[in-house]
């Protein structure tokens, strides 16, 4: 195989790893942001006493 083409494959599988990335980094963030907001809006639970 010539560099050129390496390099290009190389390239290639970068900026697919960095898209999947970026991608499940979005989906982490909103899933986080969800729970949040679900346990502000659950009611505070009494400890033990």
């Amino acid at each position: 195989m010539s560099l050129g083409r390496i390099t290009s494959e190389q390239d290639a599988v970068n900026k697919a790893r960095e898209a999947k990335t970026a991608r499940l980094r979005e989906l982490r963030l909103e899933k986080e942001a969800e729970e949040r907001a679900a346990a502000a809006d659950a009611p505070k639970r009494a400890g033990k006493r």
